[in-house]
């Protein structure tokens, strides 16, 4: 099997004992989760979400081991998210895909090989064009849906007993109703996501690959999946976590690598830079992307506005300090299946809050970190499955 789900143990999470009190009131929460969506659907489905946890939660606290789908209500925030993003005036980035678009539906010419950004999140709007007509609204309705769907099943198949909370992180973060802005970046994690599950280091890496043309930065997660590799016994021999193991308390080193990375995070930036700047002979457009993003670019952009730093430190912080909880030293077992997707996401979460660090003290375009800036609830993964290495429910 390429995927499979993760196996649950038979502890109660507190997650579930949390969410398992408001039980006896579900009904009422979902009844006035639907009223308050008829005028403001966007905080309706908070509650919608909320009575979807309950659901799960009091099915774990029964012991009724059957699947909670909760199809109608999550089937209605999809719609509602994707109507609502697919609304947005286009500004920037988005008017430059719109062109794209208009482009490929009037066949003047223009082909997928023709387009001048990465191709892949043109390709369903090209084929589909036909049918969903031109205007501005199909094309962004389409896209939110093609996004917004594809996340939602990520977190109904990989975390089957959180998927609501899941979603609830990411639609209550700002960031994630400028998908469209950011269009390629979150378009590619489409495929980033099933890289950190998928089983097979060698398909994993197709992912990454067909991320890759879908927004040139998706290849440095090619980093996050590494530790996929160590399963194989004669390079899980050279596992660097079992050298480092053997001369740092698993609490100490992970002090030490915030540490670096919080010190040093301007230095290793530079650095990156100027390596991937030595590999764009390969790819031109990597080099001119540099010079787009390099010292910050528009001061205007969401991302590099300091009012809006205040979620995506709040995320990081309590990522990390879940990070430091857990036994790490449990993930020598790097056999197991759990643990090894359970470090992708920790490797990711490490690259990401390197670059982002680093693009505030060294002066880049915080759009390379836009994936944590829209959806954030994927990391909170590392948060809701640190258990399954200390056993612990707190």
């Amino acid at each position: 099997m390429l995927f499979e789900f993760i196996p649950e143990r038979n502890k109660i999470h507190s997650i579930h004992k949390i969410f398992s009190l408001f039980g006896d009131f579900k009904i009422f929460i979902f009844i006035f989760g639907l009223a308050i969506w008829a005028i403001i659907p966007l905080l309706g489905i908070v509650f919608i979400l909320a009575y979807c946890q309950i659901n799960i939660s009091q099915n774990k606290i029964l012991g009724n081991h059957k699947r909670v789908f909760n199809i109608f209500p999550i089937l209605l925030v999809l719609f509602t998210i994707t109507t609502y993003i697919a609304s947005f005036e286009p500004f920037l980035d988005t008017i430059v895909y719109l062109d794209i678009y208009s482009g490929l539906h009037n066949e003047t010419g223009l082909t997928i090989p023709d387009i001048e950004l990465e191709p892949i999140s043109f390709i369903l709007p090209k084929y589909l064009s036909t049918l969903i007509g031109p205007s501005q609204l199909s094309f962004f309705f389409l896209q939110s849906l093609s996004m917004n769907t594809a996340f939602t099943v990520f977190s109904m198949l990989f975390m089957p007993n959180f998927y609501p909370l899941i979603i609830l992180i990411n639609v209550t973060t700002q960031g994630y109703y400028f998908q469209l802005f950011w269009m390629r970046q979150i378009y590619s994690w489409i495929f980033i996501i099933p890289a950190i599950y998928v089983d097979n280091f060698v398909i994993a890496c197709l992912c990454i690959y067909v991320g890759y043309w879908t927004h040139k930065s998706s290849l440095m997660y090619i980093f996050g999946i590494l530790p996929g590799i160590f399963k194989y016994k004669f390079i899980n021999a050279l596992n660097p976590l079992k050298s480092f193991s053997k001369y740092f308390n698993n609490k100490f080193g992970v002090i030490i690598c915030f540490g670096l990375i919080l010190l040093f995070s301007s230095v290793i930036m530079k650095s990156l830079l100027s390596f991937t700047s030595a590999l764009s002979s390969f790819d031109g457009s990597v080099s001119q992307k540099l010079d787009t993003y390099g010292g910050g670019g528009d001061d205007s952009s969401f991302g590099d506005k300091i009012k809006n730093q205040i979620r995506p430190i709040l995320d990081y912080t309590i990522i990390s300090i879940f990070i430091f909880r857990s036994d790490l030293s449990k993930i020598n077992r790097i056999h197991s299946k759990t643990n090894r997707r359970y470090i992708r996401w920790i490797t990711t979460f490490f690259l990401l809050f390197l670059l982002y660090f680093g693009s505030l003290t060294y002066g880049f375009n915080l759009r390379i970190t836009s994936i944590f800036f829209c959806i954030p609830g994927f990391f909170y993964i590392i948060a809701l499955s640190s258990d399954k290495l200390d056993d612990v429910y707190s």
